[in-house]
Formats: structure tokens, C-alpha cells, sequence
């Protein structure tokens, strides 16, 4: 069985070894961008996001699709 990121759900590559600390166990981290994002998330005290969330956090191709809308805020004519 693969492990899948403990903050996005992404597979974990075989080799690597991204990982943070929640409620005193290593969780696996599929790289070292959803690692930075965890540990601030639990070292903010917000850890509650891990319990409470509906489910993973949104992919790379996702992010990547809304990237046209998000440019929409800078537009001087949206604001």
C-alpha cells in the first residue's frame, strides 16, 4: 500500500521522507511544500484543520486550473 500526504492526499514517493509531527506521530508528507504547510498550520495552533477538514487539500491540477480567477483580483476593474 502506498502512503498517501497527510496534508494533500498526493502519493508519497518511495525514498523521500517529508514528514510532520501531529498528536505526537510522524505523519508522511509527499513533499516539502505540503510539509512547510503543515507544520505552520499545527505551529499556529490551528491543528483543529485536520480534524475538522471535509477532505484533502486541493492538487497541483486544481490549483493550477484556478490560477486565471485568482489573477482576477489584481484587476484594478474587479475591485
Amino acid at each position: 500500500m502506498r502512503l498517501k500526504c497527510f496534508h494533500c492526499g498526493e502519493p508519497v514517493v518511495e525514498g523521500t521522507h517529508w514528514s510532520v509531527a501531529y498528536r505526537g506521530e510522524e505523519q508522511p508528507m509527499c513533499c516539502v511544500g505540503c510539509q512547510a504547510i503543515a507544520k505552520a498550520i499545527i505551529d499556529a495552533g490551528a491543528s483543529s484543520y485536520y480534524e475538522n477538514r471535509s477532505g484533502a487539500a486541493l492538487d497541483a491540477k486544481t490549483l493550477e486550473s484556478l490560477a486565471p480567477w485568482a489573477l482576477l483580483l489584481n484587476d484594478p476593474q474587479w475591485t
